[in-house]
C-alpha cells in the first residue's frame, strides 16, 4: 500500500480495538503486528488508527489461504 500520497475520510479509519474486533484477535496482537510491520497505522493526537481497507485485505488474505490465525 503506498502511504506517501494518501486520502482518507474518518470512517476509513478504525482504532485498535476495533481493527481487533475485524481480526478476531486481542488489542495487544494488533500493537505487535505494528511493531513487526504487518500493519500501518496512523497516528491523529495521542490516538492510533489503521486503515479499514488494510484490515479487510489482511482478513480476505488469511480466510483464502486457510490460515485463520495471526
Amino acid at each position: 500500500m503506498d502511504m506517501e500520497r494518501l486520502s482518507i475520510r474518518t470512517n476509513d479509519l478504525v482504532t485498535c480495538n476495533g481493527a481487533a474486533k475485524i481480526l478476531g484477535v486481542s488489542r495487544p496482537t494488533i500493537y505487535h503486528m505494528i511493531e513487526r510491520h504487518q500493519l500501518h497505522s496512523i497516528m491523529i493526537g495521542r490516538n492510533r488508527y489503521l486503515l479499514r481497507a488494510e484490515l479487510e485485505s489482511l482478513k480476505a488474505r488469511r480466510k483464502s489461504n486457510g490460515n485463520y490465525s495471526l
